[in-house]
């Protein structure tokens, strides 16, 4: 499992930066702390080909993980252009000890959460607040503070940037 997460977050890390991917995760943290991932992933017109590549060698290099996927694609129109969007959801909830297991540094006590992103860019990003994606995490009560500036309700979206994979960054929410 873990080779599964590396490698997907290593390939959609390579289409994210170079702009030819927008991407939002959103995890919905139920009251017995189990986790439902859901993905989103819109390739830039042009890249449609390269994302259905990639997920083909995906589903055959990782079938028994992807064993553990819903996987689907919608073709939706925007600005009279059609593009296609990619869903990802794991067919099961996943723990917060199973996310540490996969070397997570999280934690959520039920008040507070925690997950550090580590530095995972090398050299410093040209352009500093991109944002490569987005994380939704919707809480099982609302949410008091966090260091977001998007708070509504049980939920809270972080902005990652290329600034924060490069010196890592630690997300942090308070629960009322």
């Amino acid at each position: 499992m873990k080779k599964f997460v590396l490698v997907f977050l290593m390939f959609s890390l390579v289409f994210v930066l170079f702009g030819c991917l927008d991407m939002e995760t959103t995890w919905t943290i139920k009251e017995d702390n189990s986790i439902v991932i859901k993905t989103i992933l819109i390739p830039a017109f042009g890249y449609e080909d390269e994302m259905n590549t990639y997920f083909q060698a995906f589903k055959i290099g990782f079938a028994p993980l992807f064993k553990k996927m819903v996987f689907s694609k919608k073709t939706v129109t925007k600005d009279y252009i059609d593009y296609d969007v990619y869903y990802l959801q794991m067919r099961e909830p996943i723990t917060i000890k199973e996310l540490q297991d996969l070397d997570f540094n999280i934690s959520f006590n039920g008040n507070v959460f925690e997950f550090e992103i580590p530095k995972i860019l090398d050299s410093e990003p040209y352009s500093p607040d991109d944002v490569v994606f987005n994380l939704v995490i919707e809480f099982p009560k609302a949410v008091d503070i966090a260091n977001s500036t998007l708070i509504d309700g049980k939920k809270v979206t972080w902005k990652i940037t290329k600034q924060m994979l490069y010196t890592g960054t630690l997300l942090k929410a308070y629960l009322k």
